[in-house]
């Protein structure tokens, strides 16, 4: 497992949720096939930033630490809450130790899927929240 924590949110999606969604999500959904074959899964980063709701972030965080993927935080440190602290170190602590692939469930109806299989169990996220998506983001 890979673990990685950078402070560089330039280059990462800690603007705009919708970024983290469409290229997140969207990548750990439909890379499974050559995950493992040459190297782990990158999904998008994990950004623990003001720009970013924490319960989105929360969702993002929970779904890559459980998936087998790579698990990369960005965070802004002046902006983390000692609830974000302890979340992130515990994701850190499971994401250290191997874990099976997630399966998307739903991947054939939607480019963001929200239910997946944790080996035994599924669990449901709404990465859309109150807003909905931005058909537009980059």
């Amino acid at each position: 497992m890979t673990l990685v924590v950078r402070n560089f949110l330039h280059r990462t999606s800690g603007r705009d949720w919708n970024r983290t969604r469409k290229m997140g999500v969207n990548t750990l959904a439909f890379r499974p096939p050559p995950h493992r074959t040459f190297f782990p899964a990158d999904p998008d980063c994990v950004p623990v930033t003001k720009d970013v709701p924490w319960k989105m972030t929360q969702q993002w965080l929970d779904l890559v630490t459980w998936s087998g993927a790579t698990l990369i935080v960005s965070t802004d440190p002046s902006t983390v809450t000692k609830e974000e602290k302890r979340s992130l170190q515990a994701a850190l602590a499971v994401a250290s130790r191997w874990q099976p692939e997630a399966e998307p469930l739903d991947w054939m109806e939607t480019t963001s899927p929200g239910r997946w299989r944790f080996e035994d169990k599924v669990s449901s996220f709404d990465w859309f929240g109150e807003e909905g998506a931005d058909a537009f983001s980059r």
